[in-house]
């Protein structure tokens, strides 16, 4: 029944129930008459909240709100999803029993059996738009197999250092076992650091970790209760959300994620203090792995619009500075893709959007690839 999903349905039982009890002592007609325009009103209530989420929700079912670290993807998800751009990209999405993309549903064995690596970045990791076959963890993790090397994908759009340092920390605790974490730095990280910047985890007590399936539940198919814990259980009280007045509404929020590197402007209003949390959180990040012994690696690279318009290198600059300073492996692909012809360079992104189109991810996972070995090779 398609009112299942929505708190309404289950008032609307309630309500029925308290009418049942009280209609034997209240005979009035009056009492009926309420009792059944109240039921009415919750009925298309109960309409309207499950037919609107799919309707005016532009979050995926599989995307779900998270109180550890912000939100996550569905543990076992096997879907066909849509990546709107010019075109619309249709392809399949898997999840592992971690809530990880992968090639099949699988449960995965927190404890290890040989060596493991995990990646853990945003959308351009996460790999929107492609099956897993065709994303960078997806080849690279076909290359590793023949090594006897398991590669989990940890990644989710959106995500920056405050998410990387939570995520991986939380799964640690819970006993997962990884010997290398590669975490992908994204220029768009900078502005999210500052959205993230209010969000506090939540510690689960016993009651909420028996509530979570139907916290879970409702938030799938509930309009009215998943917009409700956006608001007020995940962005909270926050005045840098996505949609805020402080961005312009969320369209000039996107438009402003990679302009803290060319924009003084920018850079006054979020990039000075995103680069500030960035780099503290990563420092969280690093002393975790240190203390995991776990070996960290830092990944970064352009834009497209940082080819396009010759902008300077100061994402890479902080982030090469960043890892020198502690000793930590890194791996940057701005001499990849400035390699490449200017006139040329768009067939590696996806058309009107930022994200890397099949060859993008082909020649990232193969430079990718080559440089993990060949650090590997230098650490003998």
């Amino acid at each position: 029944m398609i009112f299942v999903g929505s708190p309404f349905f289950y008032t609307t039982l309630l309500v029925c129930g308290i009418f049942i009890i009280l209609r034997k002592k209240i005979k009035s007609p009056v009492f009926k008459i309420v009792w059944i325009n109240i039921v009415v009103i919750l009925f298309f209530f109960s309409l309207f909240d499950t037919v609107a989420v799919k309707m005016f929700s532009n979050i995926n079912p599989f995307r779900i709100l998270d109180n550890r670290f912000h939100h996550s993807l569905k543990p076992f998800t096997n879907e066909f999803t849509t990546w709107d751009t010019e075109g619309k990209f249709n392809y399949l999405i898997q999840t592992n029993s971690l809530g990880f993309v992968d090639s099949e549903t699988r449960t995965v064995n927190m404890k290890k059996k040989g060596k493991r690596i995990m990646f853990i970045g945003d959308s351009f990791i996460e790999g929107v738009g492609y099956p897993w076959e065709e994303t960078v963890a997806g080849r690279i993790s076909e290359k590793l197999k023949s090594e006897g090397v398991e590669l989990l994908n940890a990644s989710v759009a959106s995500y920056s250092p405050k998410l990387y340092w939570l995520k991986t920390e939380y799964f640690l605790q819970a006993g997962l076992e990884i010997d290398e974490l590669f975490v992908f730095v994204d220029v768009s990280d900078i502005i999210d650091e500052v959205v993230y910047d209010y969000f506090v985890p939540e510690t689960f007590s016993k009651t909420r970790q028996i509530m979570e399936p139907v916290i879970d539940f409702f938030s799938k198919n509930s309009f009215v209760y998943r917009n409700y814990r956006i608001r007020y259980v995940i962005e909270q009280d926050n005045p840098y959300r996505e949609s805020s007045p402080f961005w312009g509404g969320i369209k000039n929020f996107y438009l402003l994620k990679p302009q803290w590197i060319f924009n003084e402007k920018a850079f006054e209003m979020y990039g000075r203090k995103g680069i500030k949390l960035a780099e503290k959180h990563m420092d969280k990040l690093h002393k975790l792995c240190s203390r995991n012994g776990i070996k960290l690696t830092i990944v970064v690279w352009p834009w497209d619009i940082n080819l396009t318009k010759k902008h300077d290198r100061k994402h890479l600059d902080i982030w090469k500075s960043f890892a020198l300073k502690r000793n930590i492996d890194f791996i940057q692909m701005y001499d990849l893709f400035e390699s490449i012809p200017i006139e040329t360079i768009g067939n590696y992104f996806i058309p009107k959007d930022i994200h890397w189109s099949r060859e993008g991810n082909f020649i990232v996972s193969e430079y990718l690839y080559e440089q993990m070995n060949k650090n590997k090779g230098e650490k003998k």
